[in-house]
């Protein structure tokens, strides 16, 4: 049996997918602009049990990430990447925040632009 949890993620993944969105259930040890990675959210499942069948809210973060070199660039991927993930997500999701556009330094690699967008979804056995 596949947790619920899981079934969620996966259905966020093979969305943006067949959107031709590059996405990740983990950070890649490096990450490529233009990337998702889905993870698990606070709180992460708000669990409520109906008789023996399981019932709870998943949430996940979605982190978006874009070359940080061009400011003025980076904005409008970002901008551009976070619509199309809005479309691309199923409509049994609800988005509860997007955050803005953050430069987060990586190391020797530099700085790479981070959208955080967190959604939710029910799940029931």
């Amino acid at each position: 049996m596949t947790a619920l949890s899981t079934e969620a993620r996966q259905l966020v993944q093979s969305a943006l997918t067949a959107a031709g969105i590059d996405n990740y259930a983990a950070p890649p040890t490096v990450p490529k602009p233009g990337m998702v990675v889905v993870m698990p959210d606070l709180p992460w499942l708000d669990i409520e049990r109906i008789g023996s069948r399981l019932n709870y809210i998943v949430r996940h973060r979605l982190l978006l990430l874009l070359d940080g070199r061009s400011n003025a660039g980076a904005q409008l991927q970002a901008e551009d990447l976070a619509e199309e993930v809005l479309e691309a997500l199923p409509s049994a999701f609800r988005v509860t925040y997007v955050g803005p556009p953050t430069v987060v330094d990586i190391g020797s690699q530099g700085g790479i632009l981070a959208v955080e967008m967190s959604i939710q979804v029910s799940m029931k056995e």
